[in-house]
């Protein structure tokens, strides 16, 4: 999966109108039955739960390998990042090769990384975290002030390139993506209004132009 079917996955998967249904954030029934955005709007917890632990969970577990011959497989906190997506390979190890040192078969291989940050100004630490995990997709999806989009969110973008290159583990040569999706958040000034929708868009970064750049 790269980055652009990881956007369109998500954007398909996280609609406002959407309800919650028995079995989906179920740490909070109080949740049953609101749609995505009301629990978005009112109940935060409630709606990283819902990401990390079903639209992402689901996105990556319906995820072929590079081969398309199985799942990926999809786990959370492992590494302390929300939710990663891996593909087992401990089939490969033969079974007696495996018994003969004592040891488990334990082999895979990281496809995904991805985090979500309500926060619209500590995300720079998810993307921090994700340069020094190697793997070929990192996703951080976060949020934006409503009154803020366009240019105000293309400086953010902008400033977050121009450091995470400067990270000692940033590799400029890698065959990884680095994706941020940004979504609606409360307005900064209250005279602007609100929203009524998530609106989120996918940046991606470019190699060649040091950049982020709008997909979708």
């Amino acid at each position: 999966m790269d980055a652009n079917e990881f956007y369109r996955e998500f954007t398909d998967r996280a609609k406002e109108n959407n309800i919650i249904l028995k079995g989906q954030a179920v740490s909070y029934p109080e949740a049953l039955g609101k749609t995505y955005f009301e629990v978005y709007r009112n109940m935060e917890r409630v709606y990283t739960e819902l990401v990390n632990k079903n639209i992402v969970h689901s996105i990556i577990q319906d995820a072929y390998t590079d081969d398309k011959t199985e799942h990926l497989v999809a786990q959370h906190e492992y590494f302390r990042i929300d939710t990663i997506g891996y593909q087992h390979r401990y089939m490969e190890i033969p079974k007696n090769e495996a018994e003969k040192v004592a040891l488990n078969r334990h082999f895979w291989d990281l496809k995904i990384a991805v985090e979500h940050e309500n926060s619209k100004r500590d995300w720079m630490d998810e993307v921090a975290k994700l340069v020094h995990i190697r793997c070929p997709l990192k996703v951080v999806i976060t949020y934006n002030h409503c009154d803020e989009r366009e240019g105000k969110e293309l400086e953010k973008l902008s400033y977050i390139a121009k450091w995470m290159r400067r990270i000692a583990a940033f590799d400029r040569d890698a065959d990884e993506e680095y994706l941020i999706i940004i979504g609606n958040g409360a307005p900064r000034r209250r005279s602007s209004g609100g929203y009524s929708c998530f609106n989120y868009r996918g940046y991606l970064y470019q190699y060649h132009t040091a950049s982020f750049e709008r997909i979708g």
